[in-house]
């Protein structure tokens, strides 16, 4: 088993189609996505509600440069990661689609991959989740993912 890590954002204000969260691996370790979340913090009331398309995607070219998380180790004696995550970037440009997931924002979401259906990212892949769908208004997003660096 390798390290694993995590790392989380809160107070993405987003009006328009973008990445929400992006892990970009580094180039002498495999990763393996474990886990992924999200939440929102306006918009709770009936007439609020949204079904918006969420876009998982990996070995993407990113779009404009986001925001840098800031990565956490599980276990305190680890080594420090050396993938990369930031949250509210461009759109990506291209990449494979693994998943599209419409999403009801009064409901926070959580997917926790099984072993089988871990995403893998190789050496200087990313792995990308993308509001695909433009909000009707500001929308405040949390989120989190969670992953494990095997190498050297």
């Amino acid at each position: 088993m390798g390290r694993i890590y995590s790392f989380a954002f809160s107070g993405s204000a987003e009006t328009a189609a973008t990445g929400l969260m992006e892990l970009a691996n580094a180039p002498d370790r495999i990763a393996l996505v474990h886990e992924i979340g999200l939440s929102q913090l306006l918009d709770f009331a009936d007439a609020a509600e949204e079904m918006l398309l969420l876009n998982v995607k990996k070995g993407i070219t990113t779009g404009t440069a986001g925001t840098g998380a800031t990565e956490v180790q599980f276990d305190g004696g680890d080594a420090a990661p050396t993938a990369v995550g930031q949250y509210s970037q461009g759109v990506s440009t291209a990449g494979s689609l693994i998943q599209s997931i419409y999403w009801n924002i009064r409901i926070p979401f959580q997917h926790i991959y099984t072993p089988e259906t871990r995403p893998v990212l190789g050496p200087n892949e990313k792995f990308v989740v993308e509001l695909a769908t433009a909000p009707a208004d500001s929308i405040t997003f949390g989120g989190y993912m969670i992953w494990e660096e095997i190498g050297t």
